[in-house]
């Protein structure tokens, strides 16, 4: 054989290999990027009628390739004084479907009481409960903040916020009533699948 035709064979193999880890890639509903596919995590979770419950898998923030960028996609934290109980209910906001990997509420006055859980309502649908890790808060107060980790998808829209002991809840006038809550995550994805294969080798290539 010929020095040209071996380059080209090997260089036919080559492309084939890279197209074959593309497909299984694809297959899998990731791009090279490494992007969340919301039906798998919708399926790793499972779904009971209305109510989505599970827990975290894992370090939801990272996937094939690179992560994703955790952030604060919502809160209304602030260093005001608090009071317990609030008045009104503590809705949060999402523009676009985001993957939630943390919901944290602040329940300063709590009289040692233990964390307890957090669900929310939005779209018709309920999710969670998740029950809550205490976190140590100012002044060394235990169980300050309820962390839970739902690693979930939520579609763009309101959602009403629900915790187990609303007597503890923080709130202050710079929440306007409403409970101190932060939310972390990150922008959703859609992923691509198997027979999507022209807009996998478009984002891989």
């Amino acid at each position: 054989m010929s020095k040209r035709f071996m380059i080209l064979m090997m260089s036919g193999v080559f492309m084939f290999f890279v197209f074959l880890m593309t497909g299984l890639v694809c297959a899998q509903g990731y791009s090279w990027q490494g992007e969340w596919n919301s039906n798998l995590g919708k399926m790793a979770l499972g779904q009971n009628g209305n109510t989505i419950t599970g827990t975290r898998i894992g370090n939801v923030s990272s996937q094939i390739g690179s992560a994703n960028p955790e952030g604060v996609v919502w809160t209304n934290y602030n260093i005001a004084g608090v009071s317990s109980g609030p008045s009104k209910n503590t809705v949060f906001k999402l523009s676009r479907d985001t993957m939630i990997t943390r919901i944290s509420t602040y329940h300063y006055f709590n009289n040692s009481t233990p964390a307890g859980s957090i669900y929310i309502k939005g779209n018709g649908t309920t999710y969670g409960p998740w029950v809550a890790t205490g976190r140590t808060g100012q002044g060394g107060v235990k169980n300050a903040y309820w962390d839970v980790f739902p690693g979930i998808v939520l579609p763009a829209g309101n959602y009403k916020v629900y915790v187990s002991n609303m007597a503890t809840w923080s709130y202050n006038s710079a929440t306007n009533g409403n409970g101190m809550i932060e939310v972390v995550g990150y922008p959703a994805s859609k992923g691509v699948g198997l027979f999507d294969m022209n807009k996998c080798l478009s984002n891989s290539l």
